[in-house]
C-alpha cells in the first residue's frame, strides 16, 4: 500500500515537472487527483483480496499467483464483456469497470460511487482476510 502510494505521487510530482517543459500543458489538477483516488481505490481492492488469498494459502508465492491471476481474470472479463450484448454482464462483474483508469481525467467526469464499489469489497476482503487469519492453527515451531 505504502509503494502505491509512493508511486501515485510521484506520478503527480512527474506530471508537475512536466508542466514547466510543455508550454500551455492545460492540466485540470482536480481531475489528475481524482484519477489517482480511483487508482488507489483499485489498489486497496487487490490489497484486500491479497489479504484474502493469503489468510488461505500457506505459501505466500502462490496466494500473490492466485491474487494477481484474479486480477488477469478481471482484464480477461473486461475485454471479453465488450465484445457482445451477451457478455455485458462480463463487465459489470470485472473490478476494472469501477476503475475507469484514465477516463476521469481525459473526459472529467466520473461516476461518484463506482471507485466506492472498490473500496468496500477490498475492506470486506481485508476483514474477512484478518477474521480468516486469526482463525487458523498455525504451528509455532
Amino acid at each position: 500500500m505504502i509503494c502505491g502510494a509512493i508511486i501515485g505521487l510521484v506520478t503527480v510530482l512527474a506530471v508537475w515537472i512536466d508542466t514547466f517543459l510543455v508550454k500551455n500543458a492545460n492540466i485540470n489538477w482536480q481531475w489528475l487527483w481524482i484519477t489517482q483516488l480511483v487508482q488507489w481505490a483499485f489498489m486497496f481492492f487487490a490489497a484486500g483480496l491479497g489479504m484474502l488469498l493469503g489468510s488461505f494459502i500457506n505459501a505466500s508465492r502462490a496466494a500473490q499467483g492466485t491474487a494477481l491471476g484474479i486480477i488477469a481474470l478481471g482484464y480477461l472479463m473486461n475485454t471479453f464483456g465488450g465484445l457482445a450484448d451477451q457478455l455485458k454482464w462480463l463487465l459489470k462483474a470485472s473490478p476494472f469497470y469501477y476503475a475507469p483508469a484514465i477516463d476521469p481525467l481525459v473526459f472529467h467526469q466520473l461516476t461518484w460511487w463506482y471507485p466506492w464499489v472498490l473500496v468496500i469489497a477490498g475492506l470486506v476482503c481485508g476483514i474477512a482476510g484478518l477474521v480468516v487469519f486469526n482463525k487458523r492453527d498455525l504451528p509455532t515451531t
